[in-house]
């Protein structure tokens, strides 16, 4: 009897070790397990990545090494290699906020997209942009110091004092007319020009008057040089004799 038990002793305590070193095992090797470049572990398995341009189909097992790789299908790109079992989305260029495709998405690379005209990019982005701002609108009363790019803003200034500028986005103010030899009806603004008019004729008897001076001093001067005509032929006579 005594025998028998020892014998049952002896077993559950290899049993126990059997188990225990087992478990040991497992947890050893879920912790210590680390795939080499190019590969990703899955079920305890380090399995080949697929390559760009595709997705994992189907992964590798412990029985068969290699796994399963299908090319991205239209609208969907990969541009990295991976263990991922789906490809990505590609990117959609919206009209709606002034993007415009600059370049159509492959199976291993995305929509580039980018500002159409009358569109900048806010963003910090030499090559793509995500969202676009339309240009800003020049106002009368202003006029375009430099005009909107693919990553700048439209810039605007006031025209100066005695100019204006009655359109939008005008490329320079206008002088204001001047009235010299006309008055003024209204004054220019920096949105509209000076306005003028003629000056308000004289009244009839005043005309007369003047017209009647400007004879009078006509004949004045005729009579003033006939006097020293004749004042100089006396003299002229006088001498020769």
């Amino acid at each position: 009897m005594t025998a028998v038990t020892d014998s049952m002793e002896i077993w559950i305590s290899a049993e126990m070790s059997f188990l225990i070193i087992s478990l040991y095992l497992t947890i050893l090797r879920t912790i210590v397990l680390c795939c080499n470049p190019g590969e990703y572990k899955i079920n305890d398995v380090c399995c080949p990545m697929c390559p760009a341009g595709t997705f994992v189909k189907d992964h590798c097992t412990a029985t068969c090494r290699n796994s399963v790789c299908l090319t991205c299908i239209e609208g969907t790109y990969m541009n990295f290699t991976s263990g991922l079992i789906k490809c990505l989305t590609c990117k959609n260029c919206d009209p709606g906020v002034g993007l415009v495709e600059m370049r159509k998405c492959t199976n291993i690379s995305d929509t580039m997209c980018d500002c159409r005209d009358g569109y900048f990019c806010p963003e910090d982005d030499e090559f793509e942009c995500n969202s676009c701002q339309e240009h800003r609108k020049c106002e009368p009363g202003q006029y375009v110091k430099a005009f909107g790019t693919a990553r700048t803003d439209t810039v605007c200034e006031d025209c100066l004092p005695g100019h204006f500028s009655n359109e939008s986005m005008s490329a320079a103010c206008t002088p204001w007319r001047e009235c010299s030899f006309l008055s003024v009806e209204k004054a220019g603004t920096s949105k509209s020009d000076s306005k003028c008019k003629r000056r308000v004729p004289l009244p009839q008897h005043l005309s007369v008057v003047l017209f009647c001076a400007l004879i009078t001093t006509v004949i004045g001067q005729i009579m003033w040089k006939a006097r020293k005509i004749q004042k100089i032929g006396r003299i002229m006579t006088y001498t020769a004799l």
